[in-house]
């Protein structure tokens, strides 16, 4: 499949002086792992998406390397109107252009936010602010003139600026998606973006040849700090390079300028490399195992369902050991579903042993299968996760717990996790998308199609099949019981409950003190199993300067050429 931009008017190359290109056609080419499934910023959510879409698009309000919400095509933050956290003003910036040469306006901007608030149009934007969705009588977004709107959120969320920059990933002209149409990732669906995206950034789009790379061109118009700053680069190359030997060897042999994940075993013999710089920041990724909270699996009884033997599961695994043999201790080990060296991480958790083989064999006899039980292991089909799920199934085998690894393809592997019972366990990385806790207390466990089938009843009252039924462990004992109950999902409704109270406050004692409270429940329950937060790793060559990384963000438009 070759895809061509309708808005690229040139021919193979951009002659634009491009910053500091000084006219001499500069092209910055990036090895990537991951090809993109989508390019319309309300739909994607993977790692390769986001990385085209960091440099096509401009949001509102984005997240910088310094890892806090700046604004980007507002003039500042959005701020809230009155104390309840559902009204927001947002002011925009004047004079920024599109690709397609259109200027942006307040339209756009409504547009945007309205196409992910309509139900109908199943944005995965939406999943994680359901405070965006439609409602009859009651208008999202008021224009307040040419370049400002009022967002009126139907949920309170303190939280907003954060949760913008993720949520709206991109601001895009009005009436540009066209039609719903089917199209590859776990929505299944697309629109006249997912493959010609048209956004504010500092490049745009080219053409994308599946298998093989995607093109993007500097936009001479771009609008940054106040004046237009053509890109630093005359055009990025984004080569898909599955296979992070491969990768490695394209970068020393200069067939890439940068790469990213770079193979932690190769990592050191990278920096000392003299024309290759090597970097290893804090990363945002996430490696753990997924458990289906489902009461069947396969048709069959869940052994995974019941918690003491996710608990035999969580406390036999060494997560410390795992971090050392697969990813040679570039990470750091979780003490729960955040990172350890947070504030917002509870203190109980952080000097909290994770890796316990005797309390892991007790719980085991505490359960329903005092003499072990079998579990399918499903993990993806890469060298490094098969390598995980070996370390893992001879840990728990100690335990009495036998592992049947099964290696798939990403894609049928996260098919599987949104929305069926035809696995017990996954195991998996995921990224951080912003360094809110709530964000990922939210998106992570409190949405209806998260990742470990953990439901209460749905407010529409819709089971859309049997992997959607309330599930999951009961409250905590005392008040949370006298008013949710104890039947199958009311853990997850009282949690859902805690969500909102943090959301509806500005109390940061009262916040800190929720999310403390929500991630002991979540390890305590073995909601999921958490192992260790792995480095970021990148590299490139001395040619390129100025490319900052972030934790949350990896924006190939700061880089430049030297040469």
């Amino acid at each position: 499949m070759s895809l061509a931009g309708c808005t690229n008017s040139g021919e193979s190359g951009n002659n634009s002086s491009g910053g500091n290109s000084s006219g001499k056609n500069k092209k910055l080419k990036v090895g990537i792992k991951s090809e993109p499934w989508n390019l319309d910023p309300a739909l994607y959510t993977d790692t390769g998406s986001r990385i085209i879409s960091n440099v096509v698009y401009d949001n509102i309000v984005g997240i910088e390397p310094t890892e806090g919400p700046t604004p980007e095509v507002a003039t500042k933050l959005a701020e809230p109107v009155g104390e309840n956290g559902k009204k927001w003003n947002i002011k925009l910036k004047e004079g920024v252009k599109f690709h397609d040469g259109s200027e942006m306006t307040a339209e756009d901007v409504k547009y945007t936010f309205e196409w992910i608030g309509n139900p109908d149009n199943d944005a995965a934007a939406l999943g994680y602010a359901p405070m965006l969705r439609k409602k009859n009588g009651v208008p999202l977004v008021e224009k307040k003139g040419k370049y400002e709107v009022r967002l009126n959120l139907t949920q309170p969320n303190s939280f907003w600026n954060d949760w913008m920059t993720r949520v709206i990933d991109g601001v895009v002209p009005k009436d540009s998606r066209g039609n719903v149409a089917e199209a590859k990732g776990p929505k299944g669906l697309g629109t006249n973006l997912t493959t010609d995206p048209i956004g504010t950034g500092p490049y745009k789009f080219r053409e994308w040849k599946s298998g093989s790379h995607i093109i993007v061109d500097a936009f001479d118009d771009y609008y940054r700090n106040g004046k237009n700053t053509p890109p630093y680069v005359d055009s990025i190359e984004f080569k898909f390079i599955p296979e992070a030997s491969t990768r490695l060897s394209q970068l020393r042999s200069k067939n890439v300028d940068m790469m990213n994940q770079v193979p932690p075993k190769d990592f050191e013999s990278l920096k000392n490399q003299s024309d290759i710089t090597g970097k290893s920041l804090s990363g945002n990724s996430t490696v753990l195992n997924y458990i289906n909270q489902n009461p069947k699996a396969f048709g069959e009884k869940n052994p995974m369902s019941n918690v003491h033997n996710r608990r035999a599961f969580h406390y036999g695994i060494d997560a410390k050991s795992i971090l050392k043999d697969v990813a040679q201790g570039e990470g750091v080990v979780q003490k729960g579903p955040w990172f350890p060296d947070s504030e917002w991480t509870s203190p109980k958790l952080r000097d909290k042993s994770m890796y316990d083989p005797e309390k892991a064999k007790s719980e085991l006899e505490k359960g329903p299968n005092p003499d072990g039980f079998t579990i399918k292991y499903m993990t993806e089909n890469i060298s490094n996760r098969k390598q995980m799920a070996t370390i893992i199934q001879n840990q728990l085998k100690d335990i009495g717990i036998t592992v049947d690894v099964q290696s798939v393809e990403k894609s049928t592997l996260y098919s599987r996790l949104y929305g069926t019972s035809r696995w017990h366990v996954a195991g998996a990385s995921w990224g951080q998308s912003i360094g809110q806790v709530f964000y990922w207390l939210y998106a992570g466990f409190a949405t209806q199609r998260n990742h470990n089938n953990w439901h209460s009843k749905p407010e529409d009252g819709n089971l859309s099949n049997d992997a959607w039924e309330p599930n999951g462990p009961k409250p905590p004992e005392g008040k949370p019981r006298e008013k949710f109950g104890t039947n199958p999902g009311s853990g997850h409704k009282w949690y859902k409950s805690k969500i909102q109270q943090a959301f509806a406050t500005n109390d940061t004692k009262e916040q800190k003190e929720i999310a403390y409270t929500l991630q002991e429940y979540i390890v305590d329950n073995v909601i999921q199993s958490d192992l260790y937060y792995k480095s970021k790793l990148q590299g490139w060559r001395s040619s390129v300067e100025g490319y900052d990384m972030g934790r949350f963000i990896t924006d190939y438009s700061t880089a430049r050429l030297n040469k």
